[in-house]
């Protein structure tokens, strides 16, 4: 009914994924290639095959082309049945008999396809072989579509010659007395009946329909192709060896998930130059806000004040990685259900293709920025230490985003979530109120607090051997150390190795809560 895809990438790529984690790994490279060649042949999607899928903010496919992608989907692992759920609804009368066209050759193929239709236009109406025709869940009609008009007239339903035979059938079972409805469902039950008795007596049933039908289906038999024969009980045998369901091993699953996330991170073109023009934008207005903070007691202040800014900076950033499991959990949900892959191999694309390039890279270029406008401690250590701490800042502040979207139903709940929660980090993270000072009852809530751990990583660094220049009136100008100002802070220079094991945890903590979300409560429900 609906097709569920992910959005910035092409009519050709959601099949082709598919492709390589649902076919055995004893189907070559290029046997692959030419399923989905075929499909996209099949199905008329050659034009649009570098088109992008788009959504309601980017113009993309058709929906009639997007249906018939998803269709094409469920066809790389050549099921012997396929069931639509209304295939044809959203669609217009063409787009509409494109995808029952579509259908009717995979049903050709040898494979029994079952839709449900609503109000199909005649040609739709005929295209199909067998209608069921349903009333209240009774069986109203079953049998040859062509059949199913003259059942109703022999009970006195006539369908007039100059309108549509489907909408005929939907009015006659909806508007109709419910008591001349019923009689035909009587009739087709007992009916039904005869058939069974012939059978359980091992009568042959010389009826002309099913005598049509069988041949129809010797026929389609036949059409199937030897090579296609080869192909499927390759994957057969694969799937029936393999002891976890899967026709595929995790690492061919990883790197075609891996493929596919990269693909969609560098098609949503306006989130990477988001996020790139902001990490520099960012870099250099806080650089020249903050630009040679002096080594005073009013540089102090500009120097932990900048650094604080900065860990709450990529805290409240990283809101952005919210939708990134959600905007893909029924596509997830959808290919899991189907064994295509792992929830672990899913997870771990996700993840790396995420924080490896925005969580990593842009970081790095923004540390190049900002440290040395602002003039913080020249030694190279003090700079490879402030790039490690900004990096596990982003890493953390991601991971919890990512706990949250794999949590949560919607991203606004998830974006409720989130910032209250970083506002309460944000009290305890060391500068609005002194850790040593609060309240014992809420004192815990400092443990639970990233931004704590990542500010004092980042002070620490910053303040430890830093000689402040100090001058009081009538006095003459005095060097103070550093380390006082990280004792008023609460703050110790010898937890710095402590303080990036924390913030390691705090994201393989959350990342494993994710996953197990993701692995358990993410379920598929019928």
């Amino acid at each position: 009914k609906e097709s569920r895809m992910i959005v910035p990438l092409s009519g050709g790529v959601p099949p082709l994924t598919p492709a390589f984690s649902r076919r055995a790994e004893s189907v070559s490279y290029a046997e692959k290639k030419q399923i989905v060649d075929d499909l996209i042949g099949e199905f008329g999607l050659d034009k649009v095959r570098s088109n992008l899928i788009g959504d309601e903010a980017s113009r993309g496919i058709s929906s009639g082309e997007m249906r018939r992608v998803s269709i094409a989907t469920e066809l790389i692992t050549k099921p012997r049945v396929l069931i639509c759920d209304e295939p044809t609804s959203g669609l217009d009368a063409y787009n509409a008999l494109s995808v029952m066209e579509a259908l009717k050759r995979v049903a050709e193929r040898g494979c029994t396809v079952i839709a449900s239709i609503h109000q199909p236009r005649s040609s739709i109406f005929y295209i199909c072989d067998d209608a069921l025709v349903l009333w209240n869940g009774k069986t109203v009609f079953s049998g040859r579509t062509k059949s199913c008009i003259k059942f109703l007239s022999k009970h006195g339903f006539e369908c007039p010659d100059d309108f549509n035979v489907a909408d005929f059938i939907i009015d006659t079972v909806t508007l109709e007395d419910p008591e001349r409805i019923e009689f035909l469902v009587e009739s087709t039950k007992k009916a039904a009946y005869k058939k069974a008795d012939r059978l359980i007596d091992g009568k042959p049933n010389t009826d002309a329909e099913t005598s049509s039908k069988s041949s129809s289906r010797r026929g389609s038999k036949d059409s199937i192709s030897q090579k296609s024969s080869q192909s499927d009980m390759k994957f057969m045998e694969a799937v029936l060896e393999s002891q976890s369901g899967f026709a595929t091993n995790w690492l061919t699953q990883l790197a075609v998930l891996s493929h596919r996330s990269m693909k969609h991170l560098i098609r949503k073109k306006t989130l990477l130059l988001t996020h790139t023009i902001a990490y520099i934008a960012i870099a250099i207005f806080i650089g020249l806000a903050y630009l040679r903070a002096e080594v005073t007691i009013q540089g102090i202040q500009n120097r932990a004040g900048s650094l604080f800014f900065q860990v709450a900076l990529f805290s409240f950033a990283a809101i952005s990685s919210i939708d990134m499991f959600l905007s893909e959990r029924p596509v997830f949900v959808r290919e899991r259900g189907n064994h295509a892959y792992r929830t672990s191999a899913y997870f771990i694309a996700k993840v790396f293709t995420d924080i490896v390039p925005l969580r990593v890279v842009l970081p790095i270029i923004y540390s190049l920025i900002v440290y040395w406008l602002i003039g913080y401690q020249s030694g190279v250590l003090n700079f490879l230490r402030f790039v490690i701490v900004v990096l596990l800042i982003n890493v953390v502040s991601a991971s919890f985003m990512l706990m949250l979207s794999a949590s949560v139903r919607t991203v606004a709940s998830g974006t409720v979530i989130a910032v209250l929660v970083l506002l309460l980090m944000l009290l305890f993270g060391g500068l609005f109120l002194n850790v040593e000072s609060s309240p014992v009852w809420i004192n815990w809530i400092k443990y639970l607090s990233w931004m704590l751990y990542s500010y004092e990583a980042l002070v620490t660094n910053e303040m430890f051997g830093l000689k402040v220049r100090v001058s009081l009136e009538g006095v003459d100008r005095v060097e103070v150390d550093g380390n006082i100002f990280l004792t008023q802070f609460g703050f110790n220079y010898a937890n710095f190795g402590r303080d990036v094991a924390i913030l390691a945890g705090f994201t393989a903590a959350y990342l494993l809560i994710a996953y197990i979300v993701l692995r358990i409560f993410v379920k598929y429900r019928q």
